[in-house]
This record gives structure tokens, sequence and C-alpha cells, in this order.
């Protein structure tokens, strides 16, 4: 996943007083008109005949395994345009995210912002020391990372490190204590599998989550063969044992790869393979098991190298401040009642999170999983039944009444997690496109839009329709597993009418029934060509 530099504002502090790289099949612009009309003849009849055109264009042999459902409607009428299996139930892939950034605008609100508490458990000497722990409770903010600070994992955890100074503390007597009890259930998503989880885009889900739990590695191969291999990891990696006696460096001529391999649970990362002398540095990332101790482990690095004493060790208790609130709510009457002061701890320093609306973009325009997942736990945590469903049935039990709220059937939409990772989740065209009309009329639809990757531009469409009339004008988020390529928003065609669409291709594999066929992702891309340079007026 690409990993944009953002322009949004980084955390606010409250201190109290005192997945894959594709082929190109056919080209864009002009280019691309030409190469789709020899792949699909008619491919390029006048725009005016659009329905037809657009049937040729499904028909075509190239995809005869596979299934297409498409809905097109004028975005200000939902007059329905075309339509292919629009009610059909499909993998939407990451088009799932559409859904979940709705739900968290309509149900957070764009403006809200999420705050991690950092609490004390004992008094502050005037001097600064702590005598006590620091509990670490975990909001779900995610903008911890590295894309919300220039793409620096050095200073993802500086604005905590700051706040915590500025509050007066010099010396931590206690441990850091990370409590991610907010979200409960499994770390990763319903129907996320078991391949997913070594990978950036599989990473375990937290309310502590730093740098999109996953470490980044570098391997350069030595100067001479059988030379030993250069291992550099970001910050964070003593959290980590690595083996490196299985990667080496070979001749030249020989094959570059590298294999990771971390077990379910473990610190302990293994690299093997072959890095040819002379060749690049090998860039890749690990997953990291328990966030939330992972992310006390960084700041209790990151606080000592500033400066701060932490006498402690970093580790892991869920539920530590409901603990104490509990303890505090007993403990203080019955020192009354015996005569002696109330038990009094200093108050908890927060920091919040840029704007929900901030997180919603950093979480469509490059299609992140983690964050995604985070968003509807989010809503799932502020559910009346929150307590007594894991966190992630919740948030899908929030989805479906706001699927009511909109109008949009609730057999149409059966997802399981919120990015769309899951391989069990279904969507139709016609209620992704209902989504997307219903949010155009929200007063939450500047947030919206804003938050969708823009052809040529930015996001997962940055590198796509550049030098097109697409450019600039098509706003629509993307999606892709194994076989699964969707793509769903709005565009202008050359008569000036705004559409609004959703394009889901399932099982398309050309490599086996067509080698000769356009990618998945050309494919879209034909079709939402044919929209914009569509120059109908007045629907058929």
């Amino acid at each position: 996943m690409e990993r944009p530099r953002l322009a949004q504002d980084h955390h606010r502090t409250v201190i109290p007083r005192r997945p894959r790289t594709v082929r190109f099949a056919v080209a864009l612009g002009l280019a691309f008109a030409g190469s789709l009309g020899a792949l699909f003849p008619g491919a390029t009849r006048a725009a005016e005949a659009l329905p037809a055109g657009l049937h040729d264009y499904l028909a075509h042999p190239s995809f005869r395994h596979a299934t297409w459902g498409v809905a097109v409607q004028d975005a200000a009428t939902g007059k329905p345009l075309f339509e292919n299996n629009a009610h059909q139930l499909l993998k939407p892939a990451s088009n799932a995210k559409l859904f979940t950034g709705a739900l968290a605008l309509h149900a957070l609100g764009p403006n809200a912002r999420l705050a991690t508490d950092f609490i004390p458990t004992g008094p502050i000497s005037p001097r600064g020391v702590l005598h006590g722990d620091l509990i670490l409770h975990g909001g779900g903010d995610f903008a911890f990372s590295a894309r919300f600070f220039q793409g620096s994992p050095t200073q993802s955890l500086s604005s905590v490190v700051a706040t915590l100074k500025r509050a007066g503390l010099r010396r931590i007597q206690g441990d850091l204590v990370a409590d991610d009890a907010l979200f409960n259930g499994p770390p990763f998503g319903h129907g996320w599998t078991w391949d997913d989880l070594q990978y950036d885009y599989g990473a375990e889900v937290s309310a502590l989550s730093l740098d999109d739990n996953v470490l980044e590695l570098e391997c350069a191969p030595g100067p001479t063969t059988k030379d030993p291999v250069t291992l550099t990891a970001g910050p964070g990696a003593s959290y980590f044992t690595f083996e490196t006696q299985g990667l080496i460096t070979t001749p030249p001529s020989t094959p570059r790869r590298v294999q990771i391999q971390r077990q379910a649970g473990s610190r302990v990362v293994h690299l093997s393979g072959s890095l040819p002398v002379g060749s690049q540095p090998w860039k890749d990332s690990v997953t990291v098991p328990e966030p939330a101790l992972y992310f006390a482990h960084r700041l209790r690095e990151e606080l000592i190298h500033a400066g701060v004493r932490v006498q402690g060790v970093a580790r892991r208790d869920p539920g530590a401040r409901q603990r104490l609130t509990s303890y505090l709510a007993s403990a203080t009457p019955a020192r009354s009642n015996t005569g002696r002061s109330p038990l009094v701890l200093p108050p908890p320093i927060s920091i919040a999170s840029p704007p929900v609306s901030a997180l919603v973009t950093a979480m469509m325009k490059p299609s992140q999983n983690l964050y995604a997942q985070l968003l509807l736990l989010q809503v799932g945590s502020r559910m009346p039944q929150a307590g007594d469903l894991p966190t992630e049935e919740s948030g899908i039990a929030a989805l479906r009444a706001f699927l009511d709220d909109a109008g949009i059937p609730r057999d149409e939409v059966q997802l399981d997690d919120g990015s769309g990772l899951s391989r069990s989740s279904l969507v139709s065209p016609s209620a992704l496109v209902a989504l997307l009309r219903f949010v155009d009329r929200q007063p939450y639809r500047e947030s919206f839009l804003d938050s969708l990757p823009v052809a040529g531009r930015d996001g997962s469409l940055r590198q796509r329709f550049a030098g097109t009339p697409l450019e600039g004008n098509l706003r629509a988020k993307t999606g892709s597993l194994r076989y699964v390529h969707t793509l769903s928003g709005f565009v202008t065609n050359t008569a000036g009418r705004r559409l609004v669409f959703s394009a889901m291709l399932n099982a398309y594999a050309p490599s086996l029934s067509d080698p000769a066929g356009p990618s998945g992702r050309a494919a879209l891309e034909g079709l939402v060509t044919r929209l914009a340079q569509s120059n109908f007026p007045d629907s058929p």
C-alpha cells in the first residue's frame, strides 16, 4: 500500500490544569480507446448508444467465465442509465470501505476526535516523579503513524513524548501499562485468511496502534559472495528477535528473493533467501504481534531517549483503567469514613486525534485495511450493546441501522468486516450506488467526497488516467482481491452530466481463460472511460 503524505493536522494535545503489481492490457486516453476498440469490436461506437455499447463490452468473450455487475445513475436525479446484474451480490473487495467511511462520518461526525488517555496511578511530585504506573488507555486513534508525519516513523510518538514532558513528567517509578480494552474480540477481521496476516494489509487490530502495526525492514547484500546480509529495521526493532542465518549474499547472476516468516503471536522473525552482489536493497515489513504492548515498548524507548527515566517495564493489561476507576470509587468512601483524606490522583493527560474526516481520508485514499477496521470498531464500541457483543459485531449492527436510515435494502449488503479484506462479504452494485447518492445529500458530503481517490492525482488512483479527460474528474474507490476487481464513484461526462456508478467484476482470471484479454484493472478502466466519453444529455 502506498503511503501518501497527508496535509491534515496532527494530534491535538489536552493537558489538564495541574496488496500488488498488476499488468496493463490497454493504454489510457486516446491510446486506451484505440486499444480497447481492437480488443472489443464496437467499443468506440457513438457515445449516444451507451447502453448497447456497454452491453457489447460486458459480453466480450474475455469475460465469459466472469460476472459483471454494473449500475449507473444520474447523480442528481437518481434516474437509472444502465444496469447489468445491478442487484446481484458480489464480492466488493475494498469498495466495502465506502460503507465504513460513510458510517464513520454519519455516526461520529466529521469534526469528532478520538482521545488516547495517559493516566497516572499515583501522585506526581514537584520534581516530576510519578510514584506509580502510567496507564496508556487506547481510544482507537491510528494517527500515531508515519503517514501523518511526512513518512517519518521517528515522529510517530513525538506528540506523546512532548505532551508528557510538558505535563511535568521527568521520572516514572512504575510501568507503562497498555490498556486496549476499548475493543473486544479477535485482533483480525471476520473472514480474513491466515495468509493475509503476515503482510501489512492484514496487520492486527488494536485500540492502541502505532505505525500501522508493522515494522519496516531493509536488507542489503554484502560486498562479496557469502558475506552476511545487512539488516536494518525501523524504530522498535528491539521488540523482535531476528534470525538471518538463512539469508545470504549470492553471485550477481542469481535470483533476488527474500522470505519472511513469523508464527502467529511470536516475536521471532525468520528471514531466508538470497541477495545477489550489487543488487538494490530489499525492502518489506513484518506485522506486529500484540500492537498495544508494542506501543508501550516503543513509548518507553522514546521517553528514555528524551530524558524521561522509566524504571518499570512495558506491559499489557486490558481493563487497567476500569479497575483503577473502580478501586478509586470504592476506596475513597472508605477512607473518608475513617477520617483519612480521600484518594486524589492527577487527572488523565489526553491526546486528541485529527478529526474523523481526516481519519476517513487517511483510510480511503490509500485503501488502508487497518484503519477501516478500526473505524468500524470505533462506531461499534459506542453502540448500546457494545459490552455484550464482540465489537466488530456491534459495528456491523450499527452499519445495518445506517443502511435503514439510507434506505438501502439490508439484503443487498452483507458485510463481515470494515475493510473488504473478508472473502465472505457481499454487496450489490445497486447498493453501492444508493450509498453514494445518499452520502451526496448529507451534511458531511464534502468530507466524504474529499476522501475519495482522484484520478491521476492521489491515493490508489494517483497513477491511473493521468493525461486523460478523467484526470481530476473521476473520484472513485478502487478494490481488488484475487479474481475480484471493483470501482465505484462519480464521473462527469462530456455533456456535463454527473454520473454515479459502481462496476464490479468477479471471478475474472484472464491468465487462465484468455491470456490476451485485459487485466481486471484495465477492464474497469475501459468501462469508466466509456462513461466519461458519453455525451447524452438525457438518458435513453
